[in-house]
Order: C-alpha cells, then sequence, then structure tokens
C-alpha cells in the first residue's frame, strides 16, 4: 500500500506540472528509483521545486487513502549543470533529505512535517559532503576582536522548507514552501 500510495503521488505531482517535451524533443522529467516509499527523479530544474512541493502534498494526501494515515515525506533536491557527475548529484540529494527529516523530526517528533532542503551546485569539488558545502559556501565567519580570539559563524543553509505552517512552532521561523516561491517572484 506505501508503494501504491508513492506511485500516485508521484504520477499526480507530475500530471500538476503539465510538462512539455521541448524544443530538442526531450521529456525533462526522469524516474530513476520509485519503490516503497523511495523516489528519486531527474527532472529539469525549473519544475524541481514546484514537483517536489506537490509531491509532498501527494504524498500525505495518498497515505491517508491507503494506508488509513497521513504520512509525511522529507525531499533533497540538489540542482546541478548537466555535465556534473551524476552519481555525487544523487548522493547530495540523500544528505538534503537526510538533513531536512532530522530538522523536520526536531520542529515536531509527534507529526513530523513534510519538507525539503535544496542546494544549488556553485563549485566544481564534486565528493564533498554537505556539512563541507555549508562551511566552505555558505558560512560568513566574523572577526569580532583585534586578536580574532571571537568568531561568529552565520550559516546561509536556510532550511528546510515546510510544506505546510508551523508557526505555532516557537524557537525559529521556518519557511514554506510556497513562501519561498513567493519570494524568488519578488525578487525577480
Amino acid at each position: 500500500n506505501l508503494e501504491k500510495a508513492n506511485r500516485s503521488a508521484a504520477f499526480n505531482a507530475l500530471e500538476q506540472l503539465d510538462l512539455q517535451i521541448n524544443k530538442h524533443g526531450v521529456y525533462g522529467f526522469r524516474p530513476v528509483i520509485l519503490g516503497g516509499d523511495d523516489l528519486t527523479v531527474l527532472i529539469e530544474g525549473r519544475h524541481a521545486l514546484l514537483f517536489t512541493k506537490y509531491f509532498l502534498a501527494e504524498f500525505e494526501k495518498w497515505t491517508k487513502q491507503f494506508i488509513g494515515s497521513k504520512l509525511s515525506a522529507c525531499a533533497g533536491v540538489a540542482y546541478i549543470k548537466l555535465h556534473y557527475p551524476l552519481h555525487y548529484g544523487l548522493k547530495l540529494a540523500e544528505e538534503l533529505c537526510k538533513k531536512a527529516k532530522k530538522e523536520s523530526k526536531a520542529i515536531n517528533a509527534e507529526d513530523i512535517p513534510s519538507s525539503l532542503f535544496f542546494h544549488k551546485v556553485q563549485s566544481s569539488f564534486a565528493d564533498d559532503d554537505f556539512d563541507d558545502i555549508i562551511e566552505r559556501e555558505l558560512s560568513i565567519i566574523h572577526k569580532k576582536s583585534a586578536d580574532n580570539s571571537v568568531e561568529i559563524m552565520i550559516k546561509l543553509d536556510c532550511g528546510p522548507y515546510l510544506l505546510k505552517d508551523q508557526s505555532s512552532k516557537p524557537s525559529k521561523e521556518y519557511i514554506t514552501i510556497d513562501s519561498l516561491r513567493k519570494m524568488s517572484k519578488e525578487l525577480i
């Protein structure tokens, strides 16, 4: 039943995108793994965030129908260039998914929210794990004193992005996928 829910969620999420064959005759979506509760797809970057949002919502809906209770899901989205080694992109996506799961469980262990983490690969360091990427690309170190004895580290990894608002949870403001999409449209 879990596999039926997963397949239904993937199919319905893809259907909501209404993808077209591009000018090169290519359909910009390839399922790699679709079984049990796992889903790995290759999709054009411009559709990845929206597909993932639709999938997370559909997964909650279909698990409730097939299993009898709503299950949440977490996702990792790795934005990579066409010639970037695929296995490194898949490894990064898996690490991002694990990070989303860990942080979602910290938000609410009783009713874990569906969420995603994403990263756009900017460098040629292919074999780094996400913690190395955060340190190298997504951290700012501010030296506070003249002798450099006090440092403040600011991390710019900004996740997870949640499917649904969790504003009732104190301690940190969480951004929804829809809020992220709205902000990005306003910036364009």
